[in-house]
């Protein structure tokens, strides 16, 4: 088994948002029975996932991650609403999802290609933009399927936020937050802002 630490790239939530949704989570836990929530200060937004990482290759990234965020401008991101995957009645996964963005699939496009150049396996399923609640339904019932398409988790003055810049972020299973933006990349101001 390596011992190289473990990245992947992705966007940080606001800490009002990464707020309201670990007080929803607190009230939530108790009666939606997952093996793993995510804790305050570890939800995201994944663009790639990598995995094992030598420093020769983190080095590499860094420079191509750099040149990507100079080609693109900062943008405006909306949330939606809970959804599961795995089975509806029992979710391997409960997320919160991100509208459709064109700026954003742009430069998820564009750094997993980056990632794939430099040799990265990435997953080949089409990647779809969310935020990861819990993980792993244990519950003796069927997952309540009313909680799908429920947008009352984030009060609606918080369901957008803008993005400025993306992170390297490195993976500590031993420790809380598990997840520590290492570099940060800041994408191009938008005119007029």
């Amino acid at each position: 088994m390596t011992k190289d630490p473990h990245y992947f790239i992705g966007l940080s939530i606001p800490k009002d948002i990464q707020d309201f949704l670990f007080s929803w989570r607190k009230r939530s836990e108790e009666v939606l029975p997952f093996k793993t929530w995510i804790g305050n200060g570890d939800y995201h937004i994944t663009l790639s996932f990598l995995g094992s990482t030598s420093q020769q290759q983190k080095d590499a990234l860094i420079e191509d991650l750099m040149k990507t965020a100079d080609t693109h401008s900062g943008f405006d991101l909306q949330l939606s609403f809970l959804q599961g995957f795995g089975k509806p009645e029992s979710p391997r996964v409960l997320w919160l999802g991100v509208e459709d963005s064109s700026p954003l699939a742009d430069l998820q496009a564009d750094i997993a290609s980056g990632c794939q150049h430099l040799g990265f396996r990435l997953d080949q399923r089409s990647y779809r933009s969310h935020i990861t609640i819990a993980k792993q339904w244990r519950g003796e019932a069927v997952f309540p399927s009313e909680i799908y398409g429920n947008n009352s988790i984030v009060p609606k003055d918080r369901l957008f936020f803008h993005v400025s810049h993306f992170h390297l972020f490195q993976i500590h299973l031993d420790r809380k937050p598990r997840y520590e933006p290492i570099h940060t990349f800041e994408l191009l101001r938008r005119s007029g802002m």
